[in-house]
């Protein structure tokens, strides 16, 4: 885990509704920004920057796989969250 993850950092992040529906999508299966865009009141750049936020508060990672950058639900990303709440 990465020092900056913080339980601020994720309630942050989740605080936008269109944050929280992209996480549980990817929660439930990886995704790229334009699919992800074609089924949200958001553009596809929106998405990208709601991706990275996401990211940034080590809630999804990424990888590259062929023109398109994946994204998913890291599986540990509500830890910081969920020891900050204990």
């Amino acid at each position: 885990m990465q020092s900056g993850w913080t339980a601020p950092a994720i309630l942050d992040a989740l605080g936008d509704p269109v944050r929280r529906v992209i996480y549980e999508r990817l929660r439930r299966n990886p995704s790229h920004a334009t699919l992800m865009a074609k089924h949200l009141p958001v553009t596809r750049s929106a998405v990208a920057r709601h991706l990275g936020i996401l990211k940034n508060a080590g809630l999804v990672e990424s990888w590259r796989e062929g023109q398109h950058q994946l994204y998913r639900a890291r599986a540990d990303g509500l830890t910081p969250l969920q020891k900050w709440i204990e």
